[in-house]
């Protein structure tokens, strides 16, 4: 159903400058001079021009080629009444400029053809913003072009256009070799008629003579007809099951101006298609890798920050059951979610890749499971990502229930509408699975920098990245930064299953992934029982295997206090001691000072705990 164009400005002339942002992802609807001497600029709305229209104007991306004559060649832009974003600007962040001449000799459209290094856009060095108080903000920026004719691209963030992402996959795809199995199927057409691609990346071993199915096993998620057009009309074929692998789905740009979420997937990807990569080679012989880059096409061409051409967040129709019709990519995601689940090997890992504005750093919004066993196993692939990756903040985490079931406050666009309506909550709900996350990567930086110890094993000298130190002053991300987080989940993956060839958990603070569930295990009891319950589970710990899993599997701190009291006066009548000390918790990346709160909470707390067992004995 076709839609008005989105506002756009073409060979736009403001006093010699000359803008342009009738192209795909571009947002600038306006231009015009101000008094002072500066540009002053004006973005276009999500949906702007229909009933739909919403506050969102975050985006922008243009072009603007000097045609004033004279030496003077610097200008001043300024961006008035655009979307708040002053955490994001107060910790650094800096809009992306590109000269139209470096991007020609990358390549125009093809420039992330190679999966690695920035496209010729580099950070401007400078910027000021200041937040108003009608929530919204001012953005100025000053550009120095450097002669007549010169032409530049500026953009909110590092771009990634729909027509660019389906001239890099389909270039990329043309490089493979070995025996490496890449397809590249049409999944199905968006609701303005664009294509939503699907990659899959897998070798030979195991691949059976049927084809894939057309999935209507799984209309109960929602409709499949609009699934796999060409295979429906004989002009493709579906690739061979492979009944003895697992399969893993990762998507992304749900939200179109996240363009950190597309570098992301495509770190992952340029692992996965190394020959000789021992650690791609075990995921392609153990995993069928389906991505899907684009998931709302028609809000990424028309320069959208958040919202789909007819401005749904499209991240809130995933539950209970999205329609094929409006949201054609939604429905096919759950469609495919579910139907990997029913298979042989399941699905083992759903990733929906996002980009945050205001948290720092790289980090995983999960499900909160009830099951404690469940839920560390959810835990503990988010732990794997830190020894991985040098951006990934593992204490930025939240898989709190709070969190998986809030409601979207008034300025959204559709307030009251629930995060169980995420693509995370809804894999989890349709199939079971416990390691479904939603990835976020802030657009500017993180808080510190993980050490990434040395690999180890055969070949990890040649092949793996090396060893990488501890900071807290970390740089500013660059699409490298992004896609080396892409590669860390595939390596956790493989941590977590213990197939990872190159390991650098050895080398980690955890030493083996078991002392890492550990670790967790430590973090949950915590979290869900308390400082009180803490040290009452420390005294169950010094006891049989027995009560220590009954004191992990208990619902109310009352119910660990029993269990403890039994412990302790086991405790006391085989070391014949009055009293039991309590271990000194470890320093942890919270610092010294949150770390102290926590030992004296306790010390406070462990006068209690006694008292608490001398209760529960008088009382029996």
């Amino acid at each position: 159903m076709d839609r008005p164009p989105p506002p756009s400005l073409t060979d736009h002339d403001v006093d010699g400058l000359v803008f342009n942002s009738s192209f795909d992802h571009a947002n600038l609807k306006d231009a015009e001079r101000a008094r002072d001497g500066a540009w002053d600029l004006c973005m276009a709305k999500d949906a702007e021009n229909t009933s739909n229209e919403k506050r969102s104007s975050t985006w922008f991306y243009f072009r603007v080629r000097d045609e004033r004559d004279g030496p003077k060649r610097q200008a001043r832009f300024r961006f008035a009444g655009m979307a708040r974003q002053g955490q994001l600007y107060k910790h650094g962040h800096r809009p992306v400029v590109r000269r139209m001449k470096d991007k020609e000799q990358l390549g125009g459209a093809k420039c992330w053809s190679t999966l690695t290094g920035s496209g010729g856009w580099k950070r401007l060095s400078n910027c000021s913003y200041r937040d108003q108080g009608d929530r919204t903000g001012d953005l100025q920026f000053d550009y120095m072009f450097t002669d007549k004719g010169d032409e530049v691209e500026f953009a909110f963030c590092f771009p990634y256009a729909y027509e660019e992402s389906l001239a890099t996959h389909r270039e990329v795809l043309k490089r493979v070799t070995g025996d490496i199995v890449a397809y590249n199927e049409l999944l199905c057409f968006s609701a303005e008629g664009r294509r939503i691609e699907m990659l899959t990346i897998t070798d030979n071993h195991g691949a059976d003579k049927r084809e894939e199915d057309l999935l209507y096993d799984h209309a109960d998620v929602a409709s499949t007809s609009h699934l796999f057009p060409e295979v429906r009309d004989g002009t493709a074929t579906r690739p061979p099951r492979y009944p003895e692998k697992a399969e893993v789905i990762i998507s992304a740009r749900v939200h179109p101006g996240e363009t950190p979420a597309s570098f992301v997937l495509d770190g992952l990807l340029e692992l996965l298609l190394r020959p000789d990569d021992r650690r791609a080679k075990v995921l392609r012989r153990n995993y069928v890798l389906r991505f899907i880059p684009q998931l709302n096409p028609d809000g990424v061409h028309r320069g959208h920050y958040r919202h789909d051409s007819y401005g749904v967040n499209l991240n809130r129709v995933y539950w209970p059951s999205p329609d094929s019709e409006k949201a054609p990519a939604q429905a096919a995601l759950m469609v495919l979610a579910k139907a990997a689940s029913t298979r042989p090997k399941g699905l083992a890992l759903f990733v929906d890749l996002h980009a945050h504005a205001s948290k720092r750093g790289v980090f995983i919004y999960g499900n909160h499971l009830e099951d404690t066993e469940q839920h560390i196993e959810n835990r503990l692939y988010a732990l794997l990502l830190s020894v991985n990756s040098s951006h990934f903040d593992y204490h930025a985490c939240n898989f709190s229930k709070e969190h998986m079931l809030r409601c979207d406050g008034p300025s959204a666009a559709t307030p009251g509408a629930s995060a169980e309506g995420s693509a995370r909550v809804a894999c989890m709900r349709y199939t079971g699975l416990a390691r479904a996350y939603t990835l976020e990567c802030n657009y500017n930086c993180g808080r510190l920098t993980n050490n990434v110890p040395k690999a180890s094993g055969e070949g990890a000298q040649r092949g793996a990245s090396p060893e990488r130190p501890a900071t807290i002053t970390p740089e500013p991300f660059t699409p490298d930064s992004w896609r080396e987080v892409g590669r860390a989940l595939g390596a956790s993956l493989l941590d977590v299953t213990g197939m990872n060839p190159w390991d650098r958990v050895k080398q980690s603070r955890y030493k083996n992934v078991q002392l890492a569930r550990r670790f967790i295990e430590d973090q949950t009891v915590r979290k869900r029982a308390g400082a009180v319950a803490l040290a009452v589970h420390s005294v169950a710990r010094m006891s049989s295997l027995r009560t220590r899993k009954a004191a992990r599997e208990s619902t109310s701190t009352e119910d660990i206090r029993k269990l403890a009291a039994d412990a302790r006066r086991a405790v006391l009548a085989s070391q014949k001691k009055e009293e039991v000390s309590l271990p000194r918790l470890p320093i942890t990346k919270r610092g010294r000072k949150a770390t102290s709160k926590v030992r004296a909470a306790l010390r406070m707390n462990a006068a209690n705990v006694g008292r608490a067992t001398f209760v529960a004995s008088r009382s029996r």
